[in-house]
């Protein structure tokens, strides 16, 4: 429980109650997790929420039966989404993770793209990208070297990886795994 507590705890000044975690630029390392992750997390926090209140993280830990280097990269997406607020060993719920939960599988897409859009800056990055290309399509390898000033070539590729899944599945851009192309064609 200590150990959750310290790594989730915020430093409150009194001109701030809470801290909300911004991300400047694409030099951001995206928690490695997948969309399913998240969900799957999202809605365990829902279900011991609704019966608890706030949701103490190693109970949650050992409701998922996950150890802490799993836990954290999906509960940090959830933070950073603003699906899921995390403080003090808690995690609860926001309001957009509430209504994200109760979306039909459309509006979920709809509202995961508004919340990368507005969140993650390397999804507008690659998305104005690609509407800046004539035929709206790029390689992948024109992100990887811009992603490589900031990561080292194995965790760039990660970090586009994520990017990609979570795009995908939001319906941001397509990406063909043959060719290592993203491109705005074929986006539902």
């Amino acid at each position: 429980d200590e150990v959750y507590r310290l790594m989730t705890t915020t430093r409150v000044t009194p001109h701030r109650k809470t801290r909300t975690l911004k991300i400047a630029d694409i030099s951001y390392r995206l928690p490695d997790t997948s969309v399913a992750e998240l969900i799957g997390l999202l809605e365990e926090v829902a279900e011991l929420q609704e019966k608890e209140g706030v949701v103490d993280l190693p109970e949650l830990a050992d409701v998922v039966r996950l150890d802490i280097d799993d836990l954290f990269p999906v509960r940090e997406a959830l933070s950073i989404l603003n699906l899921a607020h995390v403080s003090d060993g808690d995690i609860i719920m926001t309001e957009e993770g509430k209504n994200f939960l109760s979306d039909d599988i459309t509006d979920k897409k709809v509202r995961f793209a508004r919340l990368l859009l507005e969140h993650i800056p390397l999804a507008p990055f690659i998305q104005n990208t690609l509407q800046a290309q004539t035929q709206q399509k790029l390689n992948e390898t024109y992100f990887l070297t811009k992603l490589e000033n900031y990561f080292t070539e194995n965790e760039a590729a990660r970090v586009l990886d994520t990017l990609i899944d979570w795009a995908r599945y939001a319906e941001l851009f397509s990406y063909d795994y043959n060719t290592g192309t993203l491109s705005l064609e074929d986006v539902e």
